[in-house]
Protein backbone atom coordinates (compact mmCIF):
# COMPACT_ATOMS: atom_id res chain seq x y z
CA UNK A 1 0.00 0.00 0.00
CA UNK A 2 1.78 3.09 -1.07
CA UNK A 3 0.83 5.43 1.89
CA UNK A 4 2.21 8.74 2.77
CA UNK A 5 3.32 8.52 5.78
CA UNK A 6 2.15 12.10 7.17
CA UNK A 7 -1.50 11.49 8.08
CA UNK A 8 -3.32 14.03 7.16
CA UNK A 9 -5.04 15.37 10.43
CA UNK A 10 -4.57 18.73 9.40
CA UNK A 11 -7.78 20.22 7.86
CA UNK A 12 -8.75 23.39 9.04
CA UNK A 13 -11.45 23.16 12.56
CA UNK A 14 -15.20 22.96 11.94
CA UNK A 15 -16.77 26.06 12.96
CA UNK A 16 -18.42 26.19 16.33
CA UNK A 17 -21.61 27.50 17.23
CA UNK A 18 -23.99 28.13 20.25
CA UNK A 19 -24.59 25.40 22.90
CA UNK A 20 -27.97 25.39 22.47
CA UNK A 21 -28.48 24.55 18.78
CA UNK A 22 -29.06 21.02 18.15
CA UNK A 23 -26.71 20.39 15.10
CA UNK A 24 -24.48 21.11 17.47
CA UNK A 25 -20.97 18.39 18.62
CA UNK A 26 -18.54 18.06 21.51
CA UNK A 27 -14.98 17.06 21.02
CA UNK A 28 -14.24 13.17 20.09
CA UNK A 29 -12.77 12.19 23.52
CA UNK A 30 -15.89 13.85 24.87
CA UNK A 31 -17.84 10.88 23.89
CA UNK A 32 -20.41 10.03 21.51
CA UNK A 33 -22.98 8.68 24.30
CA UNK A 34 -23.14 12.09 25.69
CA UNK A 35 -23.60 14.05 22.96
CA UNK A 36 -26.55 14.93 20.37
CA UNK A 37 -27.56 16.94 17.26
CA UNK A 38 -29.73 16.46 14.36
CA UNK A 39 -29.69 17.15 10.76
CA UNK A 40 -29.46 19.04 7.41
CA UNK A 41 -32.72 18.10 4.90
CA UNK A 42 -31.12 16.42 2.10
CA UNK A 43 -33.12 14.59 -0.19
CA UNK A 44 -32.94 11.28 2.17
CA UNK A 45 -29.08 11.21 1.51
CA UNK A 46 -27.74 10.18 4.78
CA UNK A 47 -23.64 10.05 4.84
CA UNK A 48 -23.62 8.14 8.07
CA UNK A 49 -22.58 11.54 7.49
CA UNK A 50 -25.23 10.78 7.31
CA UNK A 51 -22.59 11.69 8.86
CA UNK A 52 -19.57 15.53 12.00
CA UNK A 53 -16.99 17.69 13.63
CA UNK A 54 -16.89 17.84 17.25
CA UNK A 55 -16.41 20.70 19.30
CA UNK A 56 -16.79 20.68 23.24
CA UNK A 57 -20.34 21.77 24.39
CA UNK A 58 -20.62 22.68 27.95
CA UNK A 59 -23.53 20.97 30.11
CA UNK A 60 -24.99 20.05 26.55
CA UNK A 61 -25.26 16.36 24.40
CA UNK A 62 -24.89 17.70 21.13
CA UNK A 63 -22.77 15.46 19.25
CA UNK A 64 -24.19 12.49 19.48
CA UNK A 65 -27.06 13.76 17.43
CA UNK A 66 -24.45 15.40 15.16
CA UNK A 67 -22.77 12.17 14.49
CA UNK A 68 -26.43 10.57 13.82
CA UNK A 69 -27.37 13.13 11.48
CA UNK A 70 -24.43 12.92 9.56
CA UNK A 71 -24.28 9.09 8.97
CA UNK A 72 -28.23 10.06 8.33
CA UNK A 73 -28.61 12.64 6.34
CA UNK A 74 -25.23 11.64 4.03
CA UNK A 75 -26.12 7.99 2.88
CA UNK A 76 -27.80 6.77 0.06
CA UNK A 77 -31.56 6.40 1.35
CA UNK A 78 -31.71 2.44 2.07
CA UNK A 79 -35.52 1.87 2.19
CA UNK A 80 -36.24 0.75 -0.98
CA UNK A 81 -33.50 -2.35 -0.95
CA UNK A 82 -34.25 -4.65 1.71
CA UNK A 83 -31.43 -6.47 3.20
CA UNK A 84 -29.82 -9.30 1.36
CA UNK A 85 -28.91 -12.53 2.92
CA UNK A 86 -27.68 -16.18 1.91
CA UNK A 87 -24.61 -14.71 -0.20
CA UNK A 88 -22.25 -17.34 1.35
CA UNK A 89 -20.09 -16.89 -2.05
CA UNK A 90 -18.34 -13.78 -0.35
CA UNK A 91 -14.75 -14.30 0.89
CA UNK A 92 -14.82 -14.65 4.73
CA UNK A 93 -12.53 -11.80 6.26
CA UNK A 94 -11.82 -12.65 10.25
CA UNK A 95 -13.05 -8.75 11.49
CA UNK A 96 -13.93 -5.69 9.59
CA UNK A 97 -10.65 -4.20 10.23
CA UNK A 98 -8.93 -7.56 8.51
CA UNK A 99 -11.28 -6.79 5.56
CA UNK A 100 -10.19 -2.86 5.58
CA UNK A 101 -6.88 -3.89 5.18
CA UNK A 102 -6.87 -5.95 2.13
CA UNK A 103 -9.36 -3.74 0.18
CA UNK A 104 -7.19 -1.02 1.04
CA UNK A 105 -3.80 -2.58 0.21
CA UNK A 106 -3.47 -1.38 -3.07
CA UNK A 107 -4.38 2.63 -2.66
CA UNK A 108 -1.79 5.25 -3.06
CA UNK A 109 -2.55 8.62 -1.45
CA UNK A 110 -2.44 10.55 1.87
CA UNK A 111 -3.72 8.09 4.68
CA UNK A 112 -6.47 9.61 6.93
CA UNK A 113 -7.51 7.49 10.39
CA UNK A 114 -9.97 7.51 12.44
CA UNK A 115 -9.09 8.77 16.14
CA UNK A 116 -12.68 7.02 16.92
CA UNK A 117 -14.10 3.74 15.59
CA UNK A 118 -17.81 3.99 15.86
CA UNK A 119 -20.90 4.09 13.39
CA UNK A 120 -19.27 7.10 11.71
CA UNK A 121 -15.02 7.66 12.11
CA UNK A 122 -13.74 10.96 12.92
CA UNK A 123 -10.06 12.31 12.32
CA UNK A 124 -8.68 14.62 14.98
CA UNK A 125 -10.17 17.40 13.53
CA UNK A 126 -13.76 16.36 13.57
CA UNK A 127 -13.50 15.23 9.85
CA UNK A 128 -15.36 12.00 8.43
CA UNK A 129 -13.15 9.07 7.59
CA UNK A 130 -15.69 6.83 7.44
CA UNK A 131 -19.62 6.60 7.81
CA UNK A 132 -21.78 3.58 7.99
CA UNK A 133 -24.78 2.93 6.33
CA UNK A 134 -28.42 2.08 8.02
CA UNK A 135 -29.15 -0.96 8.00
CA UNK A 136 -32.52 -4.03 8.70
CA UNK A 137 -31.11 -6.85 10.55
CA UNK A 138 -32.73 -10.59 10.31
CA UNK A 139 -36.72 -10.01 11.91
CA UNK A 140 -36.10 -6.28 12.46
CA UNK A 141 -38.72 -4.08 11.21
CA UNK A 142 -36.23 -0.80 11.49
CA UNK A 143 -33.24 -0.24 9.71
CA UNK A 144 -30.49 1.17 12.28
CA UNK A 145 -27.06 1.83 12.44
CA UNK A 146 -24.04 -0.38 13.71
CA UNK A 147 -22.79 -0.50 17.45
CA UNK A 148 -19.54 0.27 16.51
CA UNK A 149 -17.05 0.19 12.63
CA UNK A 150 -13.92 0.29 11.31
CA UNK A 151 -12.20 2.38 8.31
CA UNK A 152 -9.63 4.72 5.96
CA UNK A 153 -9.97 7.15 4.02
CA UNK A 154 -6.95 7.96 1.39
CA UNK A 155 -7.00 11.67 0.45
CA UNK A 156 -5.30 12.49 -3.03
CA UNK A 157 -6.42 14.51 -6.95
CA UNK A 158 -8.94 13.72 -8.37
CA UNK A 159 -7.31 11.37 -11.06
CA UNK A 160 -5.96 9.71 -8.19
CA UNK A 161 -9.31 9.12 -6.65
CA UNK A 162 -11.21 7.75 -9.25
CA UNK A 163 -8.46 5.42 -9.60
CA UNK A 164 -8.90 4.42 -6.16
CA UNK A 165 -12.49 3.99 -5.75
CA UNK A 166 -12.57 1.61 -9.00
CA UNK A 167 -9.98 -0.10 -7.04
CA UNK A 168 -12.53 -0.36 -4.48
CA UNK A 169 -15.27 -1.49 -6.39
CA UNK A 170 -13.23 -4.83 -7.93
CA UNK A 171 -12.06 -5.56 -5.28
CA UNK A 172 -15.69 -6.18 -3.67
CA UNK A 173 -16.97 -6.84 -6.79
CA UNK A 174 -14.07 -10.31 -7.11
CA UNK A 175 -14.78 -10.86 -4.09
CA UNK A 176 -18.51 -11.79 -4.11
CA UNK A 177 -19.91 -8.82 -1.98
CA UNK A 178 -23.57 -8.04 -2.85
CA UNK A 179 -24.07 -4.56 -4.10
CA UNK A 180 -26.50 -2.85 -2.00
CA UNK A 181 -27.26 0.53 -3.25
CA UNK A 182 -25.25 2.96 -5.76
CA UNK A 183 -25.13 6.96 -6.08
CA UNK A 184 -22.89 9.98 -7.41
CA UNK A 185 -23.36 13.54 -7.16
CA UNK A 186 -24.84 14.05 -3.79
CA UNK A 187 -24.13 17.22 -2.04
CA UNK A 188 -23.29 16.43 1.97
CA UNK A 189 -21.55 16.83 4.99
CA UNK A 190 -18.01 15.99 5.54
CA UNK A 191 -17.58 17.76 8.79
CA UNK A 192 -19.94 20.03 11.14
CA UNK A 193 -21.10 23.05 8.72
CA UNK A 194 -18.76 21.88 5.68
CA UNK A 195 -20.32 20.23 3.11
CA UNK A 196 -18.64 17.82 0.29
CA UNK A 197 -19.94 16.88 -2.84
CA UNK A 198 -19.89 12.90 -2.70
CA UNK A 199 -19.06 11.60 -6.03
CA UNK A 200 -19.24 8.35 -5.49
CA UNK A 201 -21.51 6.37 -2.74
CA UNK A 202 -21.76 2.48 -2.89
CA UNK A 203 -22.55 -0.05 -0.12
CA UNK A 204 -21.84 -3.61 -0.45
CA UNK A 205 -23.15 -6.75 2.20
CA UNK A 206 -21.92 -10.28 3.03
CA UNK A 207 -23.05 -13.00 5.08
CA UNK A 208 -21.12 -11.24 7.98
CA UNK A 209 -20.70 -7.68 7.15
CA UNK A 210 -21.91 -4.74 5.67
CA UNK A 211 -19.17 -1.90 4.02
CA UNK A 212 -19.99 1.29 2.54
CA UNK A 213 -17.56 3.23 -0.07
CA UNK A 214 -17.28 6.49 -1.45
CA UNK A 215 -15.05 9.48 -3.25
CA UNK A 216 -15.91 12.91 -2.09
CA UNK A 217 -14.82 16.15 -3.31
CA UNK A 218 -13.25 17.74 0.00
CA UNK A 219 -12.14 21.01 -1.62
CA UNK A 220 -13.97 22.84 0.63
CA UNK A 221 -11.19 21.94 3.58
CA UNK A 222 -8.72 21.23 1.19
CA UNK A 223 -6.45 22.69 -1.82
CA UNK A 224 -8.86 22.78 -5.03
CA UNK A 225 -9.50 19.31 -6.82
CA UNK A 226 -8.46 17.19 -3.84
CA UNK A 227 -10.76 14.13 -3.39
CA UNK A 228 -11.21 11.60 -0.12
CA UNK A 229 -11.76 7.84 -0.71
CA UNK A 230 -13.40 5.98 2.00
CA UNK A 231 -13.89 2.36 3.05
CA UNK A 232 -15.83 1.55 6.17
CA UNK A 233 -17.00 -1.98 7.51
CA UNK A 234 -19.11 -3.03 10.38
CA UNK A 235 -20.25 -6.69 11.06
CA UNK A 236 -24.08 -7.15 10.85
CA UNK A 237 -23.95 -8.64 14.75
CA UNK A 238 -23.08 -5.04 15.74
CA UNK A 239 -26.22 -4.31 13.37
CA UNK A 240 -27.95 -6.59 15.49
CA UNK A 241 -26.44 -5.63 18.81
CA UNK A 242 -27.65 -2.12 18.05
CA UNK A 243 -31.02 -3.38 16.98
CA UNK A 244 -31.63 -4.80 20.46
CA UNK A 245 -31.12 -1.86 22.24
CA UNK A 246 -33.27 0.24 19.65
CA UNK A 247 -36.10 -2.01 20.52
CA UNK A 248 -37.68 -1.31 23.12
CA UNK A 249 -37.94 2.65 21.93
CA UNK A 250 -39.07 0.73 18.44
CA UNK A 251 -42.07 -1.05 20.34
CA UNK A 252 -43.01 1.85 22.17
CA UNK A 253 -42.55 4.43 19.13
CA UNK A 254 -44.98 2.18 17.02
CA UNK A 255 -48.02 1.99 19.01
CA UNK A 256 -48.05 6.01 18.66
CA UNK A 257 -51.52 7.07 16.82
CA UNK A 258 -50.44 7.56 12.82
CA UNK A 259 -48.75 5.63 9.86
CA UNK A 260 -45.43 4.61 10.34
CA UNK A 261 -43.35 3.32 7.15
CA UNK A 262 -39.44 3.21 6.72
CA UNK A 263 -38.33 3.26 10.50
CA UNK A 264 -34.72 4.54 10.60
CA UNK A 265 -33.44 4.89 14.15
CA UNK A 266 -30.36 6.55 15.37
CA UNK A 267 -28.27 5.39 18.75
CA UNK A 268 -30.49 6.17 21.86
CA UNK A 269 -29.02 8.58 23.62
CA UNK A 270 -30.48 8.35 27.78
CA UNK A 271 -29.81 10.18 30.59
CA UNK A 272 -30.91 10.79 34.59
CA UNK A 273 -33.80 12.96 35.17
CA UNK A 274 -34.69 13.73 38.52
CA UNK A 275 -36.01 11.02 41.67
CA UNK A 276 -35.42 8.00 39.56
CA UNK A 277 -36.59 9.26 36.56
CA UNK A 278 -34.87 8.58 33.36
CA UNK A 279 -35.37 10.13 29.71
CA UNK A 280 -34.12 9.12 25.93
CA UNK A 281 -33.75 11.29 22.75
CA UNK A 282 -33.53 9.60 19.56
CA UNK A 283 -32.92 10.74 15.67
CA UNK A 284 -35.67 9.48 13.57
CA UNK A 285 -36.79 9.00 10.57
CA UNK A 286 -40.96 7.47 9.24
CA UNK A 287 -41.62 8.20 6.20
CA UNK A 288 -45.50 7.71 7.11
CA UNK A 289 -45.41 10.91 9.07
CA UNK A 290 -45.25 14.57 7.95
CA UNK A 291 -44.06 16.11 11.10
CA UNK A 292 -40.67 18.30 10.48
CA UNK A 293 -40.26 17.19 7.12
CA UNK A 294 -40.41 13.29 8.24
CA UNK A 295 -37.14 13.34 10.73
CA UNK A 296 -37.60 14.10 13.80
CA UNK A 297 -35.96 13.77 17.27
CA UNK A 298 -38.16 10.94 19.63
CA UNK A 299 -38.85 11.45 23.20
CA UNK A 300 -38.96 8.91 25.84
CA UNK A 301 -39.16 8.68 29.23
CA UNK A 302 -38.96 5.96 31.72
CA UNK A 303 -41.06 6.08 35.55
CA UNK A 304 -38.77 4.74 39.01
CA UNK A 305 -38.73 0.68 38.88
CA UNK A 306 -39.99 0.26 35.68
CA UNK A 307 -38.36 -1.41 32.26
CA UNK A 308 -40.69 -0.12 30.12
CA UNK A 309 -39.88 3.13 27.80
CA UNK A 310 -42.73 5.39 26.73
CA UNK A 311 -42.55 7.78 23.63
CA UNK A 312 -43.61 11.42 24.50
CA UNK A 313 -43.28 12.63 21.59
CA UNK A 314 -41.05 14.42 19.01
CA UNK A 315 -39.20 17.65 18.06
CA UNK A 316 -37.40 18.52 14.83
CA UNK A 317 -34.34 17.28 14.24
CA UNK A 318 -32.38 20.74 13.25
CA UNK A 319 -30.68 23.25 15.38
CA UNK A 320 -33.63 25.85 15.86
CA UNK A 321 -36.30 23.07 16.52
CA UNK A 322 -36.28 22.54 20.44
CA UNK A 323 -39.13 21.19 21.78
CA UNK A 324 -41.16 23.85 23.51
CA UNK A 325 -40.91 23.87 27.31
CA UNK A 326 -44.57 24.48 27.47
CA UNK A 327 -44.84 20.84 26.26
CA UNK A 328 -43.44 19.43 29.26
CA UNK A 329 -46.43 20.26 31.37
CA UNK A 330 -46.70 17.03 34.14
CA UNK A 331 -45.09 16.68 36.96
CA UNK A 332 -43.49 13.04 35.11
CA UNK A 333 -42.68 15.13 32.55
CA UNK A 334 -40.57 17.76 34.07
CA UNK A 335 -38.75 14.85 36.30
CA UNK A 336 -37.81 12.87 33.13
CA UNK A 337 -36.80 15.61 31.28
CA UNK A 338 -35.34 18.02 34.09
CA UNK A 339 -32.37 19.87 32.94
CA UNK A 340 -33.37 19.06 28.93
CA UNK A 341 -33.12 21.98 26.35
CA UNK A 342 -36.27 23.52 25.03
CA UNK A 343 -37.44 27.12 23.71
CA UNK A 344 -39.62 29.55 26.16
CA UNK A 345 -41.86 30.91 23.94
CA UNK A 346 -43.30 33.10 26.57
CA UNK A 347 -39.21 34.27 26.85
CA UNK A 348 -38.29 34.12 23.36
CA UNK A 349 -35.04 32.27 24.23
CA UNK A 350 -33.66 28.68 24.82
CA UNK A 351 -34.39 27.04 28.58
CA UNK A 352 -34.09 23.78 29.64
CA UNK A 353 -36.85 22.28 31.54
CA UNK A 354 -37.10 23.12 35.06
Amino acid sequence: MAIDKNNDNNQSAPHQDSANQVNEVSQVNAAVSTQKSPKTKLKHIWLWVTIVSIICIAGATYAYFYLTTIVLVKTPDLSKFQPIYGVDDATKYESPQSLIDAASADLDGIVSVPTVNNYVGLDNQGVAVYKLPYYASTDMSFKNLPSKGNGIAFKGDTSQSEVNYTKLLNFFNQNNFKPIVTVGEEESYIAQDIKATFLNYAVYESNEMVCSIWQADVSSISTPGTNLVSVGCADKANYSLAANDIEPYYDSYIKSSGNHENLFFGPPNSADGTDGYMRTDIYQEDSGTDANGKSFVGLYYKTPGSNAWTYFGQHGAKSNQLASCSDFNTTELKKAFAGYDCYDATAQKNATVQ
